[in-house]
């Protein structure tokens, strides 16, 4: 809780916040400085684009605690986005983006295919019997009727 709270006044006041205003550097941010988003960067940030869905496991388990220690700066992805393409190869942000994005992919088809697999093994094993199918119908009716009444 205290990090989030700390990562929140940073991101508003700046990491020199509880520096003396005599001994502030008041460096500005670049977008290859260690705590700067560098999906955000390259215009998306896995960690908010797949919150609160099941993909999101995914993330964690594949980037870890990621979103708590980088800043999504807009200003450096303004820097960023002016940089030429072969400056921004060099860096390879991108690349690992798309490394990122596959593994993700990857981790989907998986829970796809399970997910099918799944439904092809209980179309072949029907749960109810069709004297189950009846005694359910049956129950049901007598529950409907037991409400009008």
């Amino acid at each position: 809780m205290a990090d989030a709270m700390r990562a929140m006044l940073d991101e508003l006041m700046g990491p020199e916040r509880n520096v003396p205003l005599d001994e502030r550097t008041n460096r500005k941010r670049h977008f290859s400085d260690p705590d700067i988003c560098k999906y955000f960067l390259c215009g998306l940030s896995p960690s908010f684009i797949f919150k609160n869905t099941k993909s999101a496991d995914d993330v964690y388990r594949i980037l870890g605690p990621y979103e708590e220690t980088v800043v999504c700066d807009e200003q450096c992805k303004a820097e960023w986005e002016s940089t030429p393409q072969e400056e921004k190869d060099k860096y390879g942000y991108e690349y690992d983006l798309l490394q990122l994005l596959e593994k993700l992919v990857s981790e989907c088809d998986k829970r796809v295919k399970r997910a099918y697999e799944r439904i092809d093994r209980d179309a072949e094993h029907p749960t109810f019997s069709p004297e189950d199918v009846k005694t359910l119908l049956r129950y049901k009716q007598q529950a409907v009727d037991l409400a009008k009444q």
